[in-house]
């Protein structure tokens, strides 16, 4: 308690690129906690305005949020890392490493992963460094021979379809059904299709893969949004509301959650705790919604 009182003190005297560079040196040591943090904080404080630096900070702060199972915050950064990176006409194979190994969901450092396992790993972070990069027909291509060389690969149709939801949810979904076959117990995969179901306003599908999602992974934030969503819209608002304030413990700032929250509130004849989510929806949609693992921010 003293050691991070003392910390949070000399934090306060420390201009962004010191706490940045504070980061990295306890990313080195092995301190992912306060290093996420740091760099973090750095970077909020003007760390990363300078082209070099923002590549070392956005890297490091991907690296540190996918070993914390922050997979979908990572994939932010990667792609505009890959965008950035594809100015220079290059692919970095550790670049292409990492993003394969947040994308295949796998908590894992880059020097963590055992030699022959990078084959598979690099192959989908190459698939999506294409996509994120504009070259769609390459990525197809690219994750079509990992489908064929991987075939049991966990979490790789699961990537592809992320990559797709936004631009195309029909052959994303199509994605997301194959990994099911692959591993039914697939959280994510069932969270998708279940919002998916949401979006079409079939509600008993996605209650269905949405209690499946929860039953498998009740500490995925996107999961709990879906239920509550689900349960709200097929009449049981109670328990819908209990899971949409599950999902707000875990991801405050969810905008998808607050609003979902205010329509419960309201069907439920709780007016005032209604009318403040609302109130609460107007200054996240003045400020711009936070980024978390929700539909929204799975937009790469």
């Amino acid at each position: 308690m003293f050691r991070r009182h003392v910390r949070w003190r000399l934090c306060k005297n420390l201009s962004g690129p010191a706490l940045a560079l504070r980061g990295l040196c306890e990313f080195e040591i092995g301190e992912d906690e306060q290093s996420l943090n740091d760099i973090q904080h750095g970077i909020s404080l003007g760390a990363a305005n300078q082209p070099r630096n923002e590549k070392i900070l956005r890297y490091h702060e991907a690296l540190l949020l996918a070993h914390k199972g922050n997979f979908e915050g990572a994939l932010q950064r990667y792609a505009a890392l890959s965008r950035a990176e594809s100015a220079t006409g290059t692919s970095n194979p550790e670049l292409l490493l990492s993003i394969g190994l947040a994308g295949l969901r796998t908590p894992l450092m880059p020097k963590e992963l055992k030699a022959d396992k990078q084959d598979l790993y690099v192959a989908a972070g190459n698939g999506a460094f294409l996509f994120w990069t504009k070259d769609r027909k390459g990525a197809e291509r690219a994750f079509q021979n990992l489908f064929q060389h991987f075939p049991t690969a966990a979490n790789a149709h699961y990537f592809y379809g992320y990559l797709l939801f936004p631009m195309d949810p029909d052959d994303a979904i199509v994605e997301f059904k194959r990994e099911l076959e692959i591993a039914p117990a697939n959280a994510p995969a069932q969270t998708m299709v279940a919002w998916d179901a949401l979006i079409r306003n079939d509600y008993a599908e996605a209650l269905a893969y949405s209690q499946k999602a929860v039953t498998q992974d009740a500490a995925l934030p996107m999961a709990q949004l879906v239920l509550g969503r689900a349960l709200v819209e097929t009449g049981d608002v109670q328990s819908g509301i209990e899971h949409l304030e599950k999902e707000l413990q875990m991801e405050p700032g969810n905008f998808e959650a607050h609003l979902a929250l205010a329509k419960a509130y309201s069907k439920s004849g709780r007016s005032q705790e209604a009318r403040r989510e609302r109130e609460l929806c107007l200054q996240m949609a003045q400020s711009g919604p936070s980024l978390g693992g929700t539909p929204q921010s799975a937009r790469p």
